[in-house]
């Protein structure tokens, strides 16, 4: 495997590997990362360093690659606190003693705080997670952004819900993107472009058409369109966090696609239906 990036450096500590953005390493008071499939104990479809509970993956293999996991991030399990996601806009704030007005049959997929030593969790394999900073304020946020909370603009609710709770400044922010499937490969069908176009405010014509391109086959040398098209889920993301004020030169895109490095990170595109889950944490010293 050829790792390269210009964007996220690839660790490894007791062969468990996993990513860091490179300008988010600058910043000595967080911690975050992104798990990659190396250094576990699972095999086949879940090689090997599978986080999910929900598929059909061992209890025994699971846990012992949390152990693998969470030591070599240098946290503790008992301190992550995990999103519960069904691509929701929903978004929890976790305080001094755990997730604040939390519900049992409540869904989430974002988390916020200003808690040192709390660990936000989410759970990816090719859906965006989105790392949010206050430099200032010293708080943080995590969000899981499939193309249904991309399109519910689930970046934008969790910059608005940083400014609301801790009077986080546009200026004060940093932004980081993926790693998560790249528009070379995040193929959907008319009906899902469509409503991803409807609900987005893109502004001109010409930032969709980059955003989400129609596909093309060759047919005896004629480009014939298609009802099929490649979405960018990170491009989305990105374009949504500069319309509510973030600085593009504060925000960070992962240019790794999880469907291409399906050797390096686990892709539900790539593998099917039976997937192994990466975890994205992010956290104040």
């Amino acid at each position: 495997m050829i790792f390269h990036s210009q964007v996220m450096n690839l660790h490894f500590k007791n062969k468990v590997g996993f990513l860091k953005f490179k300008k988010l390493e600058e910043l000595d008071f967080i911690d975050h990362s992104f798990s990659t499939r190396l250094g576990g104990v699972s095999k086949d479809n879940f090689r090997s360093l599978n986080l999910g509970r929900k598929n059909k993956d061992s209890e025994a293999n699971v846990n012992t690659n949390y152990e693998y996991f969470c030591q070599a991030i240098g946290v503790k399990k008992e301190n992550m606190v995990f999103t519960k996601q069904s691509h929701s806009v929903n978004i929890k704030v976790v305080g001094k003693n755990g997730i604040e007005n939390l519900s049992p049959e409540e869904n989430f997929d974002a988390l916020v705080t200003n808690q040192p030593g709390v660990v936000l969790v989410s759970a990816h394999a090719d859906c965006c997670p989105i790392f949010m900073i206050d430099t200032v304020r010293k708080a943080v946020g995590l969000a899981h952004a499939g193309w249904k909370g991309t399109s519910a603009g689930i970046a934008i609710k969790l910059v608005k819900m940083m400014k609301k709770l801790y009077n986080s400044s546009d200026i004060d922010l940093v932004a980081a993107i993926g790693p998560a499937i790249g528009g070379c490969c995040f193929e959907i069908d008319s009906k899902t472009a469509a409503e991803i176009e409807k609900s987005l405010d893109l502004g001109n014509s010409n930032d969709i058409k980059k955003l989400i391109k129609i596909i093309k086959m060759d047919v005896n040398g004629e480009h014939i369109k298609t009802n099929k098209y490649k979405a960018d889920l990170l491009g989305i993301n990105k374009h949504q966090l500069i319309s509510v004020g973030i600085c593009p030169k504060s925000m960070f895109v992962s240019d790794i696609c999880t469907r291409c490095s399906s050797d390096l990170l686990f892709s539900r595109r790539a593998l099917g239906s039976d997937y192994g889950i990466m975890l994205a944490t992010l956290s104040l010293r």
